[in-house]
């Protein structure tokens, strides 16, 4: 398919079922740029302003770290004694009622002892699974943090005391969760995970164990995330050590790129590639640790460390950035355990003990539990990371609808070679020829059953299939997270595309067809897509939007949402709302069956109408035409 993308290059349109080789094409374009940037690069004054530019432009991505200075809660719940070290299980709050639960692993070692942040994966245990390597560190003379990130551990998210388990899914589903919400006001977030990691460091230089000109961070999988981001912004560390994260986004775009905290919207449309994480936190030591058959691909890997070399080696550094790999698939292999262990003790530690791991008593998630019932939400006072983003989210509503077309024209902006619209007319099949034709926006694979009905009453149907549909993920909490986010890492909304693709359908039905008057027809997330197009184009004169959401702020403001992301728009909750969507264009507008947060229908104030449940669309053509005439 690669081969394919290059002689596409030549042409006006890309087919229109190639979305993701469109989208890696547009990948390709940004980090090439980059690559070029980085190769300009010639002097040691460089690239000191290359890692300012860096460092700027993730907080400006991120939309700044959360500040949070008041009084740092924490209290020591319980303490483990193990033989060269002990496990103090405590709790301490990153922000106000916002408590992380944590295990401390402090060496029966007099003085002040360097110190470690470990940063947890995407392990439902949270906290507990880093124990073997944590109890090592301890061992070696280290103080060590380890603690639960949001949405796992103890501090999942939602949570529902009768299922014991949160209401959103897994971990990856709770992070998308939020992910959904601050794309939708303009931040990223990331910026959550650095905020604890932030305040971690703080409770870490509050104990008297503790150097605070020894502080060192680590983690795995999504812990190397947090520590890769958060060592690129965090003056403090004096070294990093993320593993089974780094790699680039050349090879890892097009496969997984990672969940929401991940993937920062605009991170690539904006110059930078994880090779930018390292290099921010130049000159200063800085392990990158990876496997040869992790799905964080390892020719991205050796790409990474080879690009921030550049950086390093301008700063008179080459050897403060180290790389081992280990093998075997995602996780981390005895081989770089130990060199994890070798390059703390380098750095930070004391070069005479021995970086070889020992065998350590086991400990079960149950053992290192903090609190009574194993969650935040249920022992003690705890606010869920999603009334944190509202709280500091400044909602708009009531726009113009010069403001509304404003960002609806930004949204639907399309580097070329444009993606194709995928459009089938079907002419009118029976009755009276009339002179008004239909738009359908057809996002599954049986055609919705109106089309039909209203072939049969002499209508044309333009159908448009919006790109990225069926949703692969239609049925998921977050349906369609995987495409909206990589259409976001490269600068651009899918969602807004999508409206370009109805627009496109409106072109063809009055420029090929003949169409004078042109009704649309969208269910769920496509009535609000079809809105967008209604508000940039006059033609459209009525539209029937059929289980569609009724607002952004609803389920922007709910614990848990269904498909929030086939309806997002970057920052559109600090701009407007869907009523005033509804209202920018010129078309009138026909409600049935509209929906919640969790899609399902509710009464509310407003014109709608509800369906009888034995009734199908098509014995409300003659109401729907009645109230857009």
């Amino acid at each position: 398919m690669r081969g394919i993308v290059v002689f596409f290059l030549l042409a006006a349109f890309v087919r229109a079922d190639d979305l993701l080789p469109w989208l890696d094409q547009q990948s390709k374009v940004h980090l090439n740029q980059r690559v070029a940037k980085v190769d300009a690069l010639k002097t040691r004054a460089e690239a000191e302003a290359r890692r300012r530019e860096i460092q700027a432009t993730l907080l400006r991505l991120m939309g700044g770290i959360p500040e949070y200075k008041g009084a740092l809660r924490s209290e020591v719940i319980g303490t483990i004694r193990q033989q060269g070290y002990r496990i103090e299980k405590l709790w301490f709050e990153s922000a106000p009622g916002y408590p992380v639960t944590a295990n401390l692993y402090l060496p029966e070692k007099p003085g002040k002892r360097p110190a470690v942040l470990f940063s947890m994966g995407h392990w439902d245990v949270g906290k507990a699974f880093a124990h073997p390597t944590a109890a090592n560190l301890a061992l070696k003379g280290f103080v060590v943090l380890v603690y639960d990130p949001v949405g796992q551990g103890e501090r999942l998210q939602a949570f529902e005391s009768r299922i014991g388990a949160s209401l959103r899914g897994g971990a990856t589903a709770q992070h998308m969760q939020d992910g959904a919400r601050v794309m939708m006001n303009g931040t990223a977030l990331i910026r959550w995970f650095i905020m604890d990691s932030k305040r971690a460091v703080d409770y870490l230089i509050s104990r008297p164990e503790v150097d605070a000109e020894r502080i060192g961070a680590t983690g795995c999988s999504g812990g190397g995330t947090q520590t890769a981001f958060f060592a690129a912004v965090e003056p403090r560390l004096r070294a990093a050590a993320p593993a089974c994260y780094i790699t680039s986004f050349h090879e890892l775009y097009s496969g997984s790129v990672g969940d929401s905290e991940q993937s920062a919207p605009g991170f690539l449309a904006s110059g930078l590639d994880q090779a930018d994480l390292i290099a921010a936190f130049a000159p200063r030591p800085y392990l990158v640790i990876n496997t040869e058959e992790d799905f964080f691909p390892i020719a991205g890997s050796r790409r990474a460390v080879a690009d921030a070399r550049k950086v390093y080696a301008l700063l008179d550094a080459s050897t403060q950035l180290e790389h081992s790999v280990g093998p075997g698939g995602h996780g981390t292999p005895l081989v770089t355990r130990e060199a994890l262990y070798g390059f703390f003790l380098k750095h930070l530690g004391e070069m005479g003990t021995a970086a070889k791991e020992v065998e350590v008593a086991p400990l079960s998630p149950a053992d290192l539990q903090v609190l009574p019932t194993g969650q935040v939400a249920t022992s003690l006072p705890a606010r869920d990371l999603s009334s944190l983003i509202v709280e500091q989210t400044r909602f708009g509503q009531g726009a113009s609808p010069e403001v509304v077309k404003k960002h609806l024209r930004e949204w639907t902006r399309e580097p070329a070679p444009a993606l194709a619209p995928r459009l089938e007319y079907l002419a009118p099949a029976g009755g009276t020829k009339q002179e008004a034709a239909f738009l359908v926006v057809q996002t599954v694979t049986p055609v919705e059953p109106l089309v039909e009905a209203l072939r049969a009453r002499g209508y044309g149907v333009m159908l448009v299939r919006p790109r990225g549909t069926p949703v692969a993920n239609g049925n998921d909490v977050n349906a369609d997270w995987l495409n909206v986010t990589r259409a976001a890492l490269v600068g651009l909304s899918l969602n807004g595309l999508r409206v370009k693709d109805i627009l496109s359908g409106v072109e063809a039905l009055a420029g090929q067809h003949g169409a004078k008057t042109i009704y649309g027809y969208g269910r769920g997330s496509a009535g609000i897509w079809l809105a967008g197009a209604a508000a940039l184009d006059a033609r459209l004169k009525g539209i029937w939007l059929h289980r569609s959401p009724a607002s952004w702020r609803e389920a922007f403001q709910a614990p848990v949402h269904r498909a929030l992301h086939e309806i997002a728009f970057p920052g559109a909750v600090t701009l407007f709302d869907i009523p005033d969507l509804l209202a920018a264009g010129s078309a009138k507008v026909y409600l049935t069956d509209p929906v919640d947060a969790m899609r399902l229908m509710r009464a509310r104030e407003g014109r709608y109408t509800f369906l009888s449940a034995a009734s199908a669309e098509a014995d409300y053509l003659p109401r729907f035409l009645e109230a857009v005439r």
